[in-house]
């Protein structure tokens, strides 16, 4: 048996849920909902821009002032920024469908305009601009020529922070180039103009400001040579003790060991080339530093000082070196001084026809100095050494090889600045001593071969350049003139004091 409860409307109730139902389907039908969002369209005074929408039926644009609109048979909406200001734009498609438009006329662009800054300011070095939100903010150094131009143009454009400053290329670099006597550094017409007569020794760092800073006009000559001038070079060869080169900064033992090539490295004065002086206590680790030749090749040494001539006298003084030279060596600007020590080694050859011709080969050190000078003194020298041993391990017969090693550098010396040599003879050079019998006799290098303190490799020998510069009028060439004629009045008092015999 089944129960159920019957609900009975009261006569003349209708149903209500029905009745709302038909309601809300009879409003949404009604009011038809928007097709899409509003879209924005953003233009500056006076710009015209094209909307690509198909099938357009009709155009509203609520402030006709603002905006103005023409239709192409494409389908095309053309939009005419009139004046500045916001107004709205609704548009009817053939298709039944609707859009609605938001349009705001600036006075200038926004993003094209941070474009079109960029663009302008390219052409300046030094500055970046930064786009923060719509703020446009340009930082940097800028040429203070340049600095007007740059304020112009920023006041065409707005929201912009301008954190840039003004640099003073001219003060910079007459900065830098200060200590280059002769130069002058003036700003012509927005470029920096370098002048003047300078040193060649200067011109590396022309070269460099001319590849750091823009708008460089370098009118600079450099000092040719000067003709007439003569450059007078005081050498000494001295057999010295190593505990006195080891002072000068010379201490092959923490250095290398052996001997297989002859090139030869290079220790200067910090002031024009960049490494050191040779008495200077950072000299030897100087020489390990990149820039150098490679140590491990050679043990010879060239090097610039300035204070050794105390350190000289006093070896000289405390027995610990012996002069074994003293020459003196002239030429003028441009020309060639040469100097040989050593000797003459006889090769017999047979002809064909049984006739012995005898041929001399040098050997021992040769130095070929070729010097230039310039109007301030400035020695700039082209130095040539040249080694040469008896070599037995190259014996062909009764014939012995000769080992030759050479090297050539520029260097640039001052007045009174002395070129060290050291190392230059090999430490196998002695024990060819006994095995050539006439090594000993010949000038210079046979005293050295015959000292015991050099054969047990306690000495070595050093060569000492010093260069002056001299002409007709300088303290050099009058200091011999007086000695010259001191010479001569001496010389003519004794010819007076005695009678010449025939």
């Amino acid at each position: 048996m089944t129960s159920s409860d019957t609900h009975t409307l009261p006569p003349g109730r209708r149903p209500i849920f029905p009745t709302l139902l038909l309601c809300t389907l009879f409003l949404f039908i009604s009011f038809p909902q928007e097709s899409s969002a509003r879209e924005a369209v953003t233009m500056f005074l006076g710009e015209v821009k094209v909307l690509e929408i198909d099938a357009i039926e009709r155009v509203a644009i609520g402030n006709p002032a603002v905006a103005s609109n023409s239709i192409l048979p494409q389908g095309q909406l053309v939009l005419l920024a009139d004046s500045v200001g916001a107004t709205t734009m609704h548009l009817w498609l053939k298709d039944g469908q609707e859009k609605d438009f938001d349009i705001v006329v600036n006075e200038k662009k926004v993003f094209d305009d941070y474009e079109e800054l960029v663009s302008l300011l390219s052409t300046f070095q030094g500055i970046k601009p930064i786009r923060i939100g719509d703020l446009t903010v340009i930082k940097g150094k800028i040429h203070k020529k340049d600095k007007s131009q740059f304020d112009r143009i920023l006041k065409r454009y707005g929201d912009v922070l301008d954190l840039v400053t003004a640099r003073d290329i001219q003060s910079e670099v007459s900065l830098l180039l200060k200590d280059i006597p002769n130069l002058t550094v003036r700003e012509i017409g927005g470029y920096t103009v370098l002048s003047g007569e300078i040193s060649k020794e200067f011109s590396p760092l022309i070269a460099i400001i001319e590849q750091k800073y823009q708008n460089i006009m370098n009118l600079t000559r450099v000092h040719a040579a000067v003709a007439g001038k003569m450059i007078y070079m005081k050498v000494k060869i001295m057999e010295l003790s190593k505990s006195v080169t080891q002072k000068l900064g010379i201490n092959w033992g923490n250095l290398m060991t052996g001997l297989t090539g002859p090139s030869l490295v290079f220790g200067v004065e910090s002031s024009r080339n960049g490494g050191t002086l040779l008495n200077d206590n950072s000299t030897s680790s100087v020489l390990t530093k990149p820039g150098g030749t490679d140590l491990t090749t050679s043990r010879g040494y060239f090097g610039i000082a300035t204070g050794v001539t105390s350190v000289i006298n006093l070896s000289l003084q405390n027995g610990d070196g012996v002069i074994l030279a003293e020459p003196q060596l002239s030429t003028r600007s441009g020309g060639k001084a040469t100097f040989h020590a050593g000797g003459e080694y006889p090769i017999a050859t047979t002809s064909s026809m049984g006739q012995v011709n005898v041929e001399y080969k040098k050997y021992g050190i040769m130095l070929n100095i070729e010097p230039l000078v310039d109007d301030r003194d400035n020695i700039l020298a082209h130095i040539e050494t040249e080694i040469s041993n008896i070599d037995h391990g190259q014996n062909f017969g009764d014939y012995v090889g000769i080992l030759t090693r050479n090297t050539s550098t520029d260097v640039s010396l001052k007045v009174g600045e002395t070129l060290v040599m050291a190392g230059l003879v090999q430490n196998v050079a002695h024990n060819d001593f006994n095995k050539v019998k006439w090594l000993g006799d010949t000038p210079i290098l046979g005293p050295l071969f015959r000292s015991q303190d050099f054969q047990n490799q306690l000495t070595e020998l050093v060569i000492f350049v010093t260069p002056y510069v001299y002409d007709a009028s300088s303290t050099v060439n009058s200091g011999k003139l007086t000695e010259a004629a001191r010479i001569q009045k001496q010389f003519d008092e004794i010819v007076k004091g005695h009678e010449l015999v025939d």
